[in-house]
């Protein structure tokens, strides 16, 4: 199981003057981490996967509201969007408007039980249920073919808000929004190997 980012820098809302974080990959992988021994009944802590890593604390989160993140299961990508104000866990999924499966209720469960531990971590005054929080299909465009789903991921982390409506995107914008997502991973200024594939690219 993996999970990918788009941007890590925090934005502004768009419909609230609470800012938004996008959280990086490698931070993100720990909160469906450990899948199979929480579907058997064992629940692993957060902070027993993720140590003393420093992000956490060094990090803005605690003064963020909406919290996104993009995950890789199963060769599907979805986002989960987390609202701090309401407690509201959002499934931003192009294919599924409530869970596929009994496996992906019990993923979305552990998600929501990880960014309650999460946001304990990083605010010594947040109170864990243990419980997660409310989870919620959100009301997202839908993809037309059977590869475009992390397209969509991508859409929906760069404009997704609480209460937003998305328009319908077709094939034909999904093509180009695959030119501008190879674009920009390859302009990205932490681009370690950019020059090198400039130079292939060259004819």
């Amino acid at each position: 199981m993996s999970l990918q980012r788009t941007r890590t820098s925090s934005w502004t809302s768009l419909e609230t003057s609470l800012p938004v974080q996008r959280l990086p990959q490698q931070h993100l992988e720990s909160l469906a981490s450990k899948f199979e021994e929480f579907v058997a009944g064992e629940y692993i802590h957060l902070n027993s996967i993720i140590g003393d890593n420093p992000y956490w604390k060094e990090n803005s989160i605690r003064d963020q509201n909406l919290l996104m993140g993009a995950i890789l299961w199963k060769h599907h990508w979805w986002c989960y969007a987390l609202d701090r104000s309401q407690k509201k866990l959002y499934v931003l999924d192009s294919i599924h408007c409530e869970p596929p499966n009994e496996d992906r209720r019990k993923l979305d469960k552990l998600v929501s039980r990880r960014l309650e531990e999460l946001l304990a971590l990083v605010d010594p005054k947040y109170k864990v249920s243990n419980k997660g929080f409310s989870i919620i299909y959100a009301d997202v465009p839908k993809q037309s073919n059977g590869y475009d789903c992390g397209v969509y991921s991508y859409k929906y982390m760069e404009l997704w808000n609480v209460g937003m409506k998305l328009p319908q995107y077709t094939e034909e914008q999904c093509r180009i929004f695959r030119r501008d997502i190879v674009s920009s991973c390859v302009l990205y200024g932490q681009n370690q190997i950019q020059r090198k594939i400039e130079e292939n690219l060259m004819p």
